[in-house]
């Protein structure tokens, strides 16, 4: 079912599909997106610190557990199996507190937080348009904390919990420009994050190949919304837009992407997020290979064309670039499986809005007995997941859960779900009762019993 290759056709001679209601948002200044996107900055990690280190320096424990900006950096170190360097960390505020508070308040990192914080009226003036002709013309606002902290090994990265900035890392040379370039890089992936659960392309259903094509297209789309925005948040330090320009670079890097797919192939999952860890990011391959693919679609094709593709999907996004990229340039495209599963389609059906379908199909899911499959209980899982993260997404993936725990009714993880799904729909009683399920299920279950009691509590 080649269907990125129907897409191509349609997208060649000027016609949209008919189940795509995508239209870039370029120049309309009354999209969702501008009016009600908010960015706040924290600065509490830097300015504490650097003003009051003696404090931090008594309980350092205390310090970066309270700080929602250290507590984001010890979760992308559990997430992703970096050891948190503490020692190195401590060394450091013990030089600070050496200064004097004039000698402080020159130090490289609060003169970038200054120059970060004059800056945000280009941010929100014109750094929100730029960012929401790259999304669909209905896509929703964000609300994103952007927490700017010093002295710590990752240089940025967005979470659920809000996007940090380390403001004195090397990869910035402390230019502010810079880091709010960055920024605008970040801030992409949080409103690409809302079209993820609606996309029209089915998946591989290969974890690690289909975890691989995502980090690309994701990757790829907010190097090259950063890329584009170098006329108001100049950036000529970041080395990847460089190598993005560089013919050979990018023949390499698509090489790496190459390479990476043929490992998916056989690799288990965790194998390839640390493969995938080490050359997509690390070496950089997922920015330099996807920002270009991004420059090529949207130079020859134009924003809408880029934008129909994304949304569509990576399958989508590699066969369009193919279409126009010269051959030496070209990139691996992994074909869909013969056969679809059944919770593809229940995704699809609710990401077309189409709840008549979706009961339809679980009601036939139901009746095949497909409880037998665990890796049915995994995906709708994941895809319940999805929904949640996604703006307005809650009903979907309570639809999901709930049909994950009539298919799977002795599996505690389809009422841990459905328990966290009622809990983020604000209905504590549901929540209650499925966590209980769950625990009853499996006594073991910590995260049911830590939930459980902070309802409780609560009540």
């Amino acid at each position: 079912m080649k269907t990125r290759c129907l897409l191509f056709i349609l997208l060649a001679f000027g016609i949209k599909p008919a189940s795509s209601q995508i239209r870039t948002s370029e120049g309309d200044e009354r999209s969702q997106f501008c009016k009600g996107t908010e960015i706040n900055f924290d600065v509490s990690a830097v300015e504490i610190l650097y003003h009051q280190p003696h404090e931090v320096l008594r309980d350092v424990d205390s310090f970066w557990n309270s700080n929602q900006g250290y507590r984001l950096t010890i979760q992308y170190h559990n997430n992703n199996r970096v050891p948190l360097e503490m020692e190195e960390w401590k060394a450091r505020a013990g030089e600070i507190a050496a200064l004097t508070e004039s000698e402080a308040n020159e130090q490289p990192a609060l003169r970038t937080v200054r120059g970060i914080a004059e800056l945000k009226p280009v941010l929100m003036e014109r750094g929100i348009q730029h960012i929401s002709s790259f999304l669909p013309a209905d896509a929703p606002p964000v609300k994103v904390p952007v927490y700017l902290i010093s002295d710590i090994k990752p240089a940025a990265f967005a979470y659920p919990g809000g996007i940090l900035m380390n403001v004195n890392s090397p990869r910035f040379n402390g230019d502010p420009s810079v880091i709010m370039n960055i920024i605008t890089h970040e801030v992409y992936h949080c409103g690409f994050a809302n079209t993820i659960a609606y996309r029209t392309e089915y998946e591989l259903e290969n974890e690690s190949l289909d975890f691989v094509l995502s980090f690309l297209l994701n990757e790829g789309m907010a190097t090259y919304v950063s890329f584009s925005a170098r006329d108001f948040f100049p950036n000529d330090f970041v080395p990847d837009y460089r190598m993005m320009q560089d013919p050979e670079q990018v023949r390499r890097n698509i090489e790496k992407v190459d390479n990476l797919f043929e490992q998916a192939e056989y690799l288990s999952s965790d194998s390839t997020r640390k493969v995938a860890w080490q050359t997509g990011i690390i070496e950089r391959s997922f920015y330099i290979a996807g920002g270009y693919m991004a420059w090529l679609i949207d130079q020859r094709m134009g924003r809408e064309a880029l934008v129909e593709a994304m949304c569509a999907g990576p399958l989508s996004f590699i066969s369009i670039y193919n279409s126009m990229a010269d051959e030496g340039m070209k990139i691996k495209e992994p074909s869909l499986p013969e056969k679809i599963s059944p919770h593809q389609n229940l995704r699809l059906a609710l990401a077309r809005n189409d709840t008549t379908e979706f009961r339809r199909l679980a009601d036939e899911m139901m009746q095949q007995g497909e409880q037998a499959d665990d890796l049915c209980e995994k995906a709708i899982n994941k895809y319940g997941y999805t929904f949640m993260r996604t703006h307005d997404g809650i009903e979907n993936a309570l639809r999901l859960f709930m049909l994950n725990a009539n298919l799977f009714p002795s599996s505690y993880r389809a009422y841990d779900s459905l328990g966290e799904g009622f809990m983020v729909a604000g209905n504590s009683e549901l929540a209650i009762a499925n966590y209980e399920k769950s625990l009853s299920l499996n006594p073991a279950n910590k995260n049911a019993q830590r939930i459980l009691e902070k309802l409780r509590q609560q009540k």
